[in-house]
């Protein structure tokens, strides 16, 4: 086993000519989660984005099972300055490979930030928060709302990009992207809070520099503010599961985004 995760089992399978990931859906509904990854990494390895060799579906009816070749190499950590630049270059490049794909080509999902999903948890979140917290997601509601008066082109986004879902080969060059099932279509500054999340702001700065797509005035504020509801988001989550052993998680992780905004607010203190 090679990995875990709340739709598949991924699992790492010996052949002579070459090794394999098989993913094995854990409920029906991966079952179709699958076969969509299946069908879109071959079709944006067609645009050059590096994506696993040889994707398919294994197997029939409820034992379907998603198949492509193992990617050996290990995940984009940046480890000295050199390794940092030449991530970022290859980042802006995929980024800008990615978002240059007809969405209409695509089964890809539209996702507005502010309508369909920040703003609706913010709504739900706001009456279960007090004092300094309730405050300051107000001022991160308004800041959002101003911010987003006139975004980008909404792009093609994988939504979900951290070290262990870019695999770099011996070279430091990027092999593959893993893990395409948050891919939609949408505002191009939520992979840039995503960088910003596991890489840090210096090197979505970096990424933005080389980044050929269309950008606003407000485009890394965005990109901060989506950085900073993570634990919002996550308190939405127990809020309407009632997964009460993530209220602290979610509560120290929107402490630690309001640490973020005073660092912001006053860069010498």
């Amino acid at each position: 086993m090679i990995g875990t995760g709340f739709d598949v089992v991924a699992w790492r399978v010996p052949d002579p000519t070459g090794d394999w990931t098989l993913r094995v859906p854990r409920h029906a509904r991966a079952i179709e989660v699958v076969e969509a990854q299946s069908a879109l990494m071959r079709h944006l390895k067609q645009h050059g984005i590096p994506v696993p060799r040889e994707a398919r579906v294994l197997g029939d009816g409820a034992d379907r099972c998603g198949l492509y070749r193992f990617v050996a190499g290990r995940h984009a950590l940046v480890e000295d300055g050199a390794a940092e630049a030449r991530l970022a270059s290859q980042l802006a490049e995929i980024l800008k490979r990615l978002q240059q794909v007809p969405t209409d080509e695509l089964p890809a999902r539209l996702v507005r930030p502010t309508e369909d999903r920040f703003g609706p948890i913010i709504e739900r979140c706001l009456p279960h928060l007090d004092g300094a917290r309730r405050a300051w997601l107000g001022a991160v509601e308004a800041r959002l709302e101003r911010s987003s008066a006139e975004p980008p082109p909404f792009v093609l986004v994988h939504a979900d990009l951290k070290p262990e879902h870019v695999i770099l080969g011996e070279d430091g060059r990027i092999e593959a992207l893993l893990d395409f099932e948050g891919i939609q279509v949408s505002d191009p500054a939520i992979d840039f809070s995503r960088i910003i999340q596991h890489w840090g702001r210096p090197l979505a700065e970096r990424v933005l520099g080389g980044y050929a797509g269309a950008v606003d005035t407000h485009f890394l504020e965005r990109a901060q503010l989506y950085r900073d509801l993570d634990g919002v988001e996550l308190l939405h989550t127990v809020i309407e599961d009632g997964a009460e052993e993530w209220r602290d998680t979610a509560l120290r992780e929107i402490d630690e985004a309001m640490l973020r905004s005073v660092d912001a607010l006053n860069p010498q203190a």
